[in-house]
């Protein structure tokens, strides 16, 4: 069980009143992983950079098409972990035309029906998007043979944990073209060190954002909000949120 749920049994707090705070987060962090996604699939870094170098002005044509710019519709978006935030990054899914495979929970035993197995997911879609706690099940879930099951131009959004892709063969990976890109937001260590594996300068279509997927001014407010909600449900011994059924 997560740390305070020991904290409350050995302070004889009542299951109704252990709670956590909502999971309105996934709103804000449903938007990053678009905002990821969409940059790398138009290479807009790589056509920011391009402008300031000067390439545009030098251009003989009006444009500049150096880098592929991919559309979102038909490409297949692949969820691990369907909580509240895998189903709403579906649902913005499904409105840029994509189709959408869901994996079966990692180490579940028996597939249940509407999922699929991690390897057939990897080997089959276009994006893959991380939304699982990490465990032992997770834990470097996506490394070096899972990479390899990826199609050359699919795309890895980690907007989950730290930990559950393995950080150094995921370098590797794009640094040979395994696979087209990836955008990453949350690292096994935080802060990282600035020899970080995924820190590299030679990386390329890579997207690291410093763990603030979750982080807008409106979804810090609702945590705040709900913190306060919280302590008044505590002093008064009302259930809210709770983690443990009654």
């Amino acid at each position: 069980p997560p740390p305070h749920l020991f904290y409350q049994a050995d302070h004889g707090i009542p299951p109704s009143v252990a709670s956590r705070g909502r999971g309105d987060v996934y709103k804000r962090q449903s938007q990053h992983v678009f905002s990821m996604l969409l940059a790398l699939v138009s290479h807009l870094g790589d056509y920011t950079q391009a402008v300031r170098a000067g390439r545009w002005q030098d251009s003989k044509v009006f444009c500049l098409l150096d880098y592929p710019i991919r559309e979102l519709d038909g490409i297949t978006l692949g969820i691990i972990g369907y909580g509240n935030l895998g189903r709403r990054v579906e649902q913005i899914a499904l409105g840029f035309g994509m189709q959408v495979a869901i994996c079966a929970r990692p180490g579940g035993g028996a597939i249940p029906d509407g999922r699929i197995a991690l390897d057939a997911l990897l080997a089959t879609c276009g994006v893959i998007s991380l939304h699982c706690p990490l465990s032992d099940a997770t834990h470097n879930l996506i490394g070096r043979a899972q990479l390899d099951k990826m199609k050359s131009t699919a795309i890895l959004i980690n907007t989950a944990r730290g930990g559950i892709v393995n950080e150094n063969d995921l370098a590797n990976a794009l640094r040979q073209g395994d696979i087209g890109g990836a955008g990453i937001d949350v690292l096994t260590q935080e802060p990282p060190g600035a020899d970080h594996p995924l820190l590299a300068p030679d990386i390329p279509n890579l997207l690291v954002s410093p763990h603030n997927a979750w982080g807008s001014v409106q979804s810090r407010q609702r945590l705040a909000d709900e913190i306060a909600d919280l302590i008044q449900a505590y002093r008064q011994e009302t259930a809210r949120n709770c983690c443990l059924p009654d």
